[in-house]
């Protein structure tokens, strides 16, 4: 039979209401600066809030390990090219979500870091981006007065093929009548012109 006192509960330590000292001083020290919101302790929890965010995504990325040590290769089945788009994808979330002048010093940054070939590549891409068609845009702007001065400076040569550009550059010149402007201006100054409108009768 079993004895009495094998029966008894273990005795009930008087220290387990005392609080936990595993605690760091440091982490107390988030948890009461937590506790008082503030600008700092909001921008800390940020801080912490895309860094767990980003370890998270990170982690899709990684692959899987085995016990063994070898990579399970169900679990990590992304092509470079899928990783490539997952891991850009990133970036870009976080450079969009970048102030202007810090997505300007990103950029700077980076292509610093880039070969002369790359630079070349991008200026390529740069430049069409930087051109503008004034002659078409002053018209939409109310500022019809100026395409045409612009374009009134063209001999008759440059003026015909200036026409051929496109639709929007053939009505300005037709609207602003540079045409007969032209003509005006050569009958004034070149003799040649004057005898040409005198048998034409312009």
């Amino acid at each position: 039979m079993m004895p009495l006192a094998s029966l008894e509960s273990p005795p009930i330590s008087k220290d387990h209401d005392k609080p936990s000292s595993s605690s760091s001083p440091s982490s107390c020290s988030f948890v009461r600066e937590m506790s008082q919101p503030g600008p700092s302790s909001l921008s800390k929890l940020r801080d912490l809030t895309l860094g767990e965010h980003l370890n998270h995504e990170m982690a899709v990325d990684m692959p899987m390990m085995c016990e063994d040590g070898d990579e399970d290769s169900s679990q990590f089945s992304m092509s470079p090219r899928e990783h490539f788009d997952h891991e850009s994808e990133l970036c870009m979330r976080y450079f969009e979500s970048w102030a202007q002048t810090r997505q300007t010093e990103f950029v700077e940054q980076l292509v610093a870091r880039m070969s002369f070939h790359q630079h070349e590549h991008i200026y390529s891409i740069l430049m069409p981006m930087l051109q503008r068609d004034f002659i078409t845009a002053l018209p939409g702007k109310g500022l019809h007065h100026i395409a045409y001065k612009i374009l009134s400076y063209l001999d008759e040569r440059s003026l015909c093929r200036a026409e051929l550009v496109c639709h929007e550059w053939y009505q300005v010149i037709t609207d602003g009548l540079l045409w007969k402007k032209l003509i005006e201006r050569k009958v004034a100054s070149e003799p040649v012109w004057e005898g040409l409108s005198e048998r034409r009768g312009w």
